[in-house]
C-alpha cells in the first residue's frame, strides 16, 4: 500500500460532530459515540467535553431530559432527549459528559396502555401508532406489512417495543428508528440515508457501488466470527392440523425437516409450530429455522476511517455492504445490523457490524392451495328448489 494510501485511510477528522439543544449548538467534543442497530429500536449517544466554570463565559448548562438533536458533518443522525449530564474536575481537568437516545426510547422503557387493550383485524401499523401516540412517537410502515391481524391482545407488563415486535416477529419486520426519532416499521437491507440524511426507500434494497468494504482498501481493522454451536444439521417441524370428519387423534399430527448442509456431525432440533400446519407449513417452518441460524452465526466487525461512505452517505444500518475479506475468505454481500460512529484523540471512526441477511428475513409467505369444494347432496328438498340436477352421492362407510 502505497504513503498516499496510507494518509487516506488515516485521515484526521475534518467534520463536526454538534448536539443542539434549546436552540444552542455544542460542537467542542474531545470524544463521542453514537449507535444504531437494526437489533435495537433506539439509537444512543455519548459525548464527552471539557467544561467550562461558571465564572468563564459560556459554561456548559445541558438539562437532563432536554429535547435535542444530534448530527454529524451537517446529517442528522438523532433526534430524541438528553438522559444524563456528568461533570468531573482534578486539579487539571474539567470535563462534562452527556448521554441520550432517540424519542423511540420510550417505547421500549415505558409500558404499553389502551383501553380495551385488544386489536381485531388491524394492521400492525395501527397497532402501533395507538400505543406510540400516547409517548408523542410517530409510526412509519416503509412496507407493506401484510394482511391485518387478526386478533393482538395486550400481554401483562408489556412494553410498546415488546408487543409490537411480538407481533412483527412471525412477519419478519423490523422495528428500528430514523434520525427524525420515528419508529419505522420495515424489513432488511431497505433503509439507507443518502447524501443529506433523508430517508429514502429502495424497494430492492439495492446500495450504490461505491457501498463496499475491501481489506488493504478501506478497512482498518476487523474482527469475524463464525460459530455453529447454535446450528443442527436437521431441523423437525412437529405441527397439528385441522381435523376433519374423518380424521382425529394421531392423524392430525404432521411432521417436515429441513437440512443444514454446513453442520456436518448428526445434529437435530426438534421445534414446535406456533400456528396450525399441515406438512407443507411444517417444512417451511423448518427451512425457516435452518436460514436462520445460519444468519445468526456469522458475525463481522470492521473499522473504517470517517463516517462517510465512498458516494458522502454516512454509513447506516440495515443496508447491504459488499464485503472482500480474503484473510477471513469472504467475498459477498452482507447486512448491516449496527453501526458506531466515533470521535477520540486517534480521529474519526465508523465500526460496521455485519451479518448474513438469512438471520433477519420473514417466514416464507404460505399460500394455501385451492380446494374443490365436495359438492353438497341434493335430497328431495334441494330437487324441489334448484332443479333436476343430479349429484353424484358419497357410499356409506359401512358398504
Amino acid at each position: 500500500m502505497s504513503k498516499a494510501s496510507d494518509r487516506a485511510l488515516f485521515a484526521p477528522p475534518t467534520e463536526a460532530a454538534d448536539l443542539r439543544v434549546a436552540g444552542r449548538s455544542f460542537a467542542s467534543w474531545t470524544s463521542f459515540a453514537i449507535s444504531a442497530s437494526i437489533e435495537q429500536a433506539s439509537r444512543s449517544f455519548a459525548f464527552r467535553a471539557a467544561s467550562r466554570w461558571p465564572d468563564e463565559q459560556n459554561p456548559i448548562r445541558i438539562r437532563p431530559g432536554a429535547v435535542c438533536e444530534v448530527e454529524l458533518g451537517g446529517t442528522k443522525v438523532i433526534t430524541g432527549y438528553v438522559d444524563a449530564v456528568e461533570f468531573g474536575f482534578s486539579a487539571d481537568d474539567h470535563t462534562v459528559s452527556v448521554s441520550g437516545a432517540s424519542k423511540t426510547v420510550d417505547l421500549v422503557d415505558c409500558s404499553a396502555i389502551h383501553t380495551p387493550g385488544r386489536w381485531r383485524n388491524k394492521k400492525i401499523e395501527r397497532i402501533a401508532s395507538d400505543l406510540a401516540a400516547r409517548y408523542g412517537v410517530t409510526v412509519v410502515a416503509e412496507i407493506d406489512t401484510g394482511d391485518p391481524i387478526r386478533r393482538h391482545v395486550l400481554q401483562k407488563g408489556e412494553s410498546v417495543f415488546e408487543t409490537v415486535e411480538r407481533a412483527a416477529r412471525s412477519r419478519g419486520l423490523l422495528l428500528v428508528d430514523n434520525e427524525y426519532g420515528e419508529l419505522l416499521i420495515t424489513r432488511a437491507g431497505q433503509y439507507v440515508a443518502d447524501v443529506k440524511g433523508v430517508a429514502t426507500f429502495s424497494p430492492t434494497g439495492t446500495t450504490d457501488a461505491t457501498t463496499a468494504l475491501v481489506v488493504g482498501e478501506n478497512i482498518l481493522r476487523g474482527a469475524t466470527s463464525f460459530d455453529v454451536s447454535e446450528r443442527f444439521s436437521e431441523y423437525l417441524c412437529k405441527g397439528m392440523r385441522v381435523g376433519d370428519d374423518d380424521t382425529n387423534g394421531d392423524s392430525l399430527f404432521t411432521t417436515d425437516t429441513a437440512d443444514d448442509e454446513g453442520v456436518e456431525r448428526v445434529r437435530t432440533l426438534v421445534i414446535e409450530a406456533e400456528t396450525r400446519s399441515d406438512k407443507k407449513r411444517a417444512r417451511i417452518r423448518a427451512a425457516w429455522e435452518a436460514a436462520n441460524r445460519y444468519g445468526q452465526s456469522i458475525r463481522l466487525e470492521y473499522v473504517v476511517a470517517g463516517w462517510r461512505q465512498g458516494d458522502g452517505r454516512l454509513w447506516g444500518p440495515n443496508q447491504r455492504i459488499e464485503v472482500v475479506d480474503p484473510y477471513s475468505g469472504l467475498d459477498g454481500e452482507f447486512l448491516c445490523t449496527e453501526v458506531s460512529y466515533e470521535l477520540s484523540d486517534a480521529g474519526s471512526f465508523t465500526t460496521l457490524v455485519l451479518a448474513p441477511e438469512e438471520g433477519y428475513e420473514p417466514i416464507a409467505p404460505f399460500v394455501p392451495r385451492k380446494r374443490k369444494r365436495k359438492p353438497k347432496k341434493r335430497g328431495p328438498l334441494g330437487e324441489a328448489l334448484g332443479g333436476g340436477v343430479e349429484l353424484p352421492t358419497t357410499p356409506d362407510k359401512g358398504k
